[in-house]
């Protein structure tokens, strides 16, 4: 009585599929224009204010610095802004290896980062990378207890 045909669950999951596609591509757009292109055309950022000190702004934010609120939108924005990818990748890449998913998890940690050098569009950030992960790893660990709840359903 609830039984789908094959057909009709394939025809499902391929638009299913597509969808999730869709949205990690939007979502990569929403977030390029958030990150590496949010200041106006004309502003140029110079490679030497970069910070390759790991947790050297994170500690800054952590005491306050400059105001909590700022602390408060970029750590939290800055996690927050990537679960999404570590909800949406695993479902792109659910037939590939581990290997090749935590590639492209990582990647999106990085890249935004590595964009805003080559567009000089902000100053490069490790923490701002570590952030990311974060951000990424949380969302792939949400994934995961959903799939378990699912599974266990």
């Amino acid at each position: 009585m609830f039984s789908i045909s094959a057909k009709r669950f394939r025809n499902t999951m391929k638009k299913t599929y597509i969808i999730v596609i869709i949205s990690l591509f939007l979502y990569t757009l929403v977030l390029l224009g958030m990150i590496v292109f949010k200041y106006r055309h004309g502003a140029i950022f110079e490679f030497s204010q970069a910070n390759f000190v790991p947790f050297k702004t994170i500690a800054e934010y952590l005491s306050g610095y400059p105001t909590w609120g700022t602390a408060r939108r970029n750590l939290l924005g800055n996690i927050v802004l990537f679960v999404p990818i570590g909800l949406l990748l695993p479902l792109v890449f659910q037939k590939k290896s581990k290997v090749i998913l935590w590639l492209g998890l990582l990647t999106y940690g990085i890249m935004p980062e590595i964009l805003q050098v080559i567009f000089r569009s902000g100053i490069f950030d490790i923490d701002d990378i570590i952030l990311n992960s974060l951000g990424v790893i949380a969302g792939y660990f949400l994934f995961t207890v959903f799939r378990l709840y699912k599974i266990k359903t």
